[in-house]
């Protein structure tokens, strides 16, 4: 490729830069490691109730005492760290508004999980 393709190619890429971007497939529960049974609980009652609001599982990250979800629904997603302590116990879950491109996505699954679980 040639420096003006390059170039060109920046140029058009440019707004996508800082994005986060999704193909929309949906991650299969067997395909996922949760370091804790109850995580694994967790999950299958969290994807149970998505899917009455068309909302769908993309990726679960397994962080230290934290689970990195993130979402997708029709080209919209959003990511969402649950955490929880050594007692098993879920502490909190804030929303990621930097890796989410859509607050609206990212607030109504907030609500849901809280809903859900409190």
């Amino acid at each position: 490729m040639d420096n003006a393709t390059g170039n060109l190619l920046s140029e058009k890429l440019s707004c996508l830069k800082g994005k986060l971007i999704t193909l929309g497939l949906s991650t299969a529960s067997t395909n996922i490691e949760f370091p804790e049974p109850f995580l694994e609980e967790f999950h299958g009652q969290l994807t149970n109730i998505l899917k009455e609001h068309d909302i769908s599982i993309s990726e679960v990250l397994a962080r230290d005492y934290t689970q990195r979800y993130s979402f997708h629904r029709l080209g919209e997603t959003a990511v969402v760290d649950i955490f929880y302590n050594g007692k098993s116990q879920f502490t909190r879950l804030m929303g990621m508004k930097n890796l989410s491109g859509s607050e609206k996505l990212m607030h109504q699954v907030e609500g849901l999980i809280e809903e859900a679980f409190n």
